[in-house]
């Protein structure tokens, strides 16, 4: 018996060696192509988190701020008594910033790779920095940035915001008391395709059930830019 079991432990011994060569020999050639063996999320949780972001009804009409492709978006028809608009993230087009200011909202915009926005509006207001988790010479908080442009008792304000992936870590470092002051949030959400590497799921789901526990899906789709 006990030679049995020294048999038996020397064959899974081997095999665990053979997988270990085999992860070995497949990361090897993955990181010559700067590629990495990643955990997979379980289809299951990918479709839940799917149904949790499935639009629902709010009892009123979307419209249209902005241009019809890439920069416009579909908004709930709410926008009274809304007093400003944060916009992070300024591209070649200000579409959606200035049908904002034309409802005599004041526009607060940020972005450290261009020099100003693409128009210009009266009730425009332009930082030079990015959005993110610290604040510094080029990045600054969500948090700092709204607290340095409008006080807190004046009124319910509206997100847009685009900041080709730093949004995640943006939306995990904001506070419970500004989130809960934006009645509309309107954001691109980018490298939806790695939710099936398991770490970033992690990471995305933390953030669309912490969106969800101020806020509902009304809308979405893809990006129309194409």
């Amino acid at each position: 018996m006990i030679q049995f079991h020294c048999a038996i432990d020397s064959v899974k011994n081997f095999q665990n060696k053979v997988v270990v060569l085999i992860k070995n020999i497949l990361s090897g050639l993955l990181e010559m192509r700067c590629k990495t063996l990643v955990q997979r999320t379980r289809q299951s949780d990918v479709q839940s988190l799917l149904n949790k972001l499935k639009p629902v009804s709010f009892g009123g009409e979307l419209i249209r701020l902005g241009s019809n492709g890439d920069g416009g978006y579909l908004v709930p028809d709410d926008l009274a008594g809304i007093t400003a608009c944060f916009s992070p993230g300024v591209d070649q087009v200000s579409g959606f910033e200035r049908d904002c200011a034309e409802l005599d909202m004041k526009v607060f915009m940020a972005d450290r790779s261009v020099e100003k926005p693409a128009e210009s509006h009266e009730l425009f207001e332009f930082t030079k920095k990015y959005i993110g988790v610290t604040t510094n010479d080029d990045f600054m908080t969500l948090d700092d940035w709204v607290s340095s442009g409008i006080p807190e008792e004046q009124g319910d304000l509206l997100l847009q915001i685009d900041i080709e992936g730093f949004e995640y870590e943006t939306f995990l470092n904001v506070s419970d008391v500004l989130l809960s002051r934006f009645r509309i949030i309107v954001a691109e959400f980018h490298y939806l395709d790695r939710l099936w590497n398991k770490p970033y799921f992690e990471i995305a789901s933390r953030v669309f059930d912490r969106l969800l526990q101020t806020h509902s899906c009304v809308h979405n789709h893809p990006n129309n830019c194409l």
